[in-house]
């Protein structure tokens, strides 16, 4: 378990965290929030980047995919590989490389002729390839189309870490998840909101979002939508 006592943190006299109490199951979890409420830095407090007194527990070893990346465009693909320590003939063997059609590449293929698409695959499939105790991925769903967010769901929801923690604004995607629970930033706290099905309806985070919202569930299908309109005072 990770234990969060009376954190806080601050950017200079900027205040991001106050007092936060939070005990966390291994699990998986959404962490959710407006834009600039200190998603990234909570991501980067329980990775063990940032430092905070407070905080207990082990979360292991990890594997982090940030939101924002700068790749020297120059790199071949199998240069890549070797940085996150993987295995050219294991990894693009592996049923996340070849789910995420990136086969046709040739480990000698450069960086830069990749589409920002392929490029974010190709970095989601070296980190979810990695052995480690812990998944941290900050807005994973970025420069994906339809049919590569599909994938990564498939295959996070048939993935076991100790963690996994994920960013996105994308408020369709917590819903696919049955077993994952919902971390609210709202007001210089978090909050455990529990399963994402229920707090995606729940007053709490239509009041951070200052939206109604409403879970439609297809019979067919048995697909799930969240729909959302805008919140009348």
């Amino acid at each position: 378990m990770i234990r969060l006592e009376a954190c806080s943190f601050s950017y200079g006299d900027q205040s991001i965290f106050k007092n936060v109490n939070l005990s966390l199951q291994a699990g998986k979890y959404f962490v959710i929030g407006q834009n600039g409420l200190g998603k990234t830095t909570f991501l980067h407090i329980l990775g063990g980047w940032k430092k905070v007194s407070g905080i207990s527990g082990d979360i292991g070893s990890v594997s982090f995919l940030p939101t924002q990346y700068q790749v020297n465009p120059h790199l071949k693909i199998i240069d890549l590989v070797e940085i996150y320590g993987l295995d050219w003939k294991i990894f693009s063997a592996s049923k996340i490389f070849i789910s995420f059609k990136l086969s046709h590449f040739a480990m000698n293929a450069v960086i830069s002729e990749l589409s920002s698409g392929e490029l974010q695959r190709l970095l989601l499939s070296l980190v979810l390839s990695q052995k480690n105790d812990t998944l941290i991925l900050d807005e994973p769903f970025n420069h994906l189309d339809w049919w590569a967010k599909k994938q990564l769901i498939n295959h996070l929801k048939n993935t076991n870490y100790k963690y996994m923690l994920i960013t996105t604004h994308d408020f369709q995607i917590p819903l696919q998840f049955e077993d994952a629970n919902f971390l609210l930033i709202d007001k210089k706290s978090i909050h455990d909101l529990g399963l994402c099905r229920e707090a995606l309806i729940s007053e709490k985070f239509q009041n951070s979002f200052h939206f109604q919202t409403q879970i439609i569930d297809n019979p067919i299908d048995r697909s799930s939508i969240l729909a959302i309109a805008e919140k009348h005072e």
